[in-house]
């Protein structure tokens, strides 16, 4: 966490960083915005789903636009600073950004975005409506900013060891520390990839219904089913 703390206020003494944090927020918010009332009104929102439900996932989201300025004022400093960076760390960071928008949306009516990722059909099929998808992006961007700081600090040591090799034209696989350490990120990646797909197969007994009970079901309908 004093990585990061240090490495914020390092990266924020320069003013064009902050505008860069802010823009990236105020963009993604917008975004999450848009993806939320896409399919429904906020009136209807409000009406259809849980407010616990409804207070959480904006929260999320405001959670994650504020960690993904940061990552993405970082990485900006990083490239122009010719700094140590970590592609796979951003490989990382746009997936779980990915997978976080692709999951916005309104309980009852579904998520604009979740069938182009091949999830599920609704967010009624995830155990926790999504809310968990977007608890594990928050995960995997904290370690973005993480390893981030580390290189802005000039704490990263640089290890050139490779998994694969290419050597008289022979593909040679090593299994040093070093070469596993490199591949940490898409292991990460990997992990959070299986256990987002492995969600929709969770019973139905084990899954959280964020319907607003206190509301007839036949009192009003989703737009895109009108």
């Amino acid at each position: 966490m004093k990585y990061v703390y240090f490495a914020l206020k390092k990266l924020f003494e320069q003013k064009q960083y902050i505008i860069v944090f802010l823009l990236v927020f105020l963009v993604s918010i917008a975004l999450y915005t848009y993806l939320l009332l896409k399919n429904v009104t906020w009136d209807l929102l409000w009406k259809m789903n849980s407010p616990y439900y409804n207070v959480l996932q904006i929260s999320l989201n405001i959670a994650i636009s504020l960690l993904l300025g940061m990552a993405i004022s970082m990485l900006v400093y990083i490239v122009r600073n010719k700094k140590k960076g970590e592609g796979l760390t951003t490989l990382g960071a746009i997936t779980s950004i990915l997978f976080s928008a692709a999951t916005t949306g309104c309980y009852v009516c579904g998520a604009l975005l979740l069938p182009t990722v091949g999830i599920t059909a609704s967010l009624k099929a995830l155990p926790f409506g999504g809310l968990e998808v977007k608890i594990l992006s928050l995960g995997i961007l904290y370690y973005s900013i993480f390893e981030y700081s580390k290189s802005i600090l000039g704490l990263c040591k640089v290890n050139h060891a490779k998994f694969l090799l290419l050597q008289k034209g022979k593909i040679i696989v090593t299994f040093s520390k070093e070469a596993f350490l490199n591949l940490k990120p898409l292991f990460l990646i990997a992990g959070f990839l299986i256990l987002i797909y492995l969600l929709p197969f969770v019973p139905d007994k084990y899954k959280l219904n964020f319907r607003n009970s206190s509301v007839p079901a036949n009192s009003y309908a989703c737009p895109a089913s009108v």
